[in-house]
């Protein structure tokens, strides 16, 4: 998925705006990572890791849902 950007974005956003949104969203994701792995870390023992599975993959099975219901509309030029 990755690979079709270069190939899609250039026509749409400036360069600036192209390096800004992309340096944000990365970020992001490395910021939520960060906390997600101490947030879901923290109430697990050492050898019960049953509820820090459970809940990302909950999480995880929540975002389908809201996915499965997103518009498959695009926009017209």
């Amino acid at each position: 998925m990755f690979g079709l950007f270069p190939r899609y974005m250039p026509p749409l956003f400036s360069v600036l705006l192209r390096t800004t949104g992309a340096g944000f969203c990365y970020h992001i994701g490395c910021i939520a990572a960060a906390v997600a792995s101490v947030v879901f870390g923290w109430p697990a023992p050492v050898a019960y890791l049953r509820p820090v599975l459970l809940a990302p993959g909950l999480l995880a099975f929540g975002a389908a849902i809201v996915a499965w219901w997103l518009s498959d509309e695009r926009p017209t030029a």
